[in-house]
């Protein structure tokens, strides 16, 4: 979460330019020719909280809006993430209208990005039959990592997987209808 302050007695449209760097040589930066379709507005003497997951700043983060060092838009677009690292994200504030004035200083913050090992599911077992019954019940259990910090959320998305299909690509492709889902924490 990142909050600008307008210190001014003037209403500011501004846009924003934001660089990601890891101790293992990846950099993203915002590339000088993007130009957000919307100014984030804010209004005299004005804090505005800004979360970098909305509309108005998801562009922000597309391939097509930023300079990659250290890996490709492919891998971008491939893995949805960055490579594990510890990373320093600096954010400037720029007018909207004349992108290199600056209407702040960079403000910068650093955090570590690390990736844990999936669950192991214990039951039912992989490739194994479940018997249909009347009314059905089916215990789903797994045995989180040894990795896992003390308090993890985990999704569990139940799909219907046709005959011959990978199930990972059941899960990714919105097309096939989830039958049940939820967010557990354990």
């Amino acid at each position: 979460l990142l909050m600008l302050t307008n210190t001014t007695g003037s209403a500011l449209r501004l846009k924003l330019w934001v660089q990601i760097t890891g101790d293992n040589g990846v950099k993203v930066t915002t590339a000088a020719n993007f130009n957000p379709s919307e100014a984030i507005i804010l209004n005299p003497y004005e804090a505005k909280p800004i979360s970098f997951n909305t509309n108005e700043t998801r562009d922000y983060f597309d391939v097509n809006h930023v300079d990659l060092v250290g890996l490709t838009k492919a891998q971008m677009i491939q893995n949805q993430a960055l490579p594990e690292g510890n990373y320093t994200i600096c954010v400037r504030a720029l007018d909207y209208y004349s992108p290199y004035t600056p209407r702040s200083m960079d403000g910068c913050a650093t955090f570590p990005l690390y990736y844990i090992d999936p669950p192991v599911p214990v039951q039912p077992a992989c490739n194994s039959d479940v018997n249909l019954n009347n009314p059905q019940f089916v215990l789903f259990s797994w045995t989180p990592p040894a990795t896992a910090p003390g308090n993890i959320q985990y999704e569990f998305t139940l799909k219907e997987v046709p005959n011959n299909l990978n199930p990972n690509d059941v899960i990714k492709n919105e097309a096939f209808p989830v039958l049940f889902n939820t967010t557990q924490t354990g």
